[in-house]
């Protein structure tokens, strides 16, 4: 009776191995995706550059504006990759401080844009009641990391 116990829980282990390793693997996965899922940046934008950035990964409010000041006709925003008008976003922003008041709002402004229209973007964003606001950027590239890395 013993041998037989022994036997079955040898049996249980080998059948429970191959199983943790798949989950190991789902795990993985969903790690190096979650970061690629997670942020809206198929807005073709511009972004400036800068010496500093941070990036961390939380659920967010993603405001792209593209346009330049030769056109200002062809101004446009994007709230997470919908392109929605100005009164929509303020709205979305206000229902959104109702639920949580430290909800992030990044703003991704191409480079091109005045600034006076990310001033005024970041003056409503602020009136909608937003207590958190990142401007995105990107990464300047020292020549010693593009050529070490």
């Amino acid at each position: 009776m013993a041998e037989r116990k022994k036997k079955n829980d040898l049996d249980i282990q080998k059948a429970i191995m191959p199983m943790a390793g798949v989950a190991l693997i789902i795990v993985l996965m969903m790690m190096m995706t979650a970061t690629q899922l997670l942020t809206h940046e198929e807005t073709p934008v511009e972004v400036p550059r800068a010496n500093t950035m941070e990036r961390k990964t939380e659920d967010n409010l993603t405001i792209a504006l593209v346009g330049t000041m030769d056109n200002p006709e062809d101004r446009k925003l994007y709230l997470n990759d919908s392109l929605m008008p100005l009164p929509s976003i303020e709205r979305r922003i206000q229902q959104k401080m109702s639920e949580d008041p430290f909800y992030l709002v990044v703003i991704r402004a191409d480079k091109s844009a005045p600034s006076q229209w990310v001033m005024d973007l970041l003056t409503m964003v602020k009136g909608a009641g937003a207590q958190r606001i990142a401007l995105s950027t990107k990464r300047i590239v020292k020549k010693e990391e593009a050529t070490s890395g």
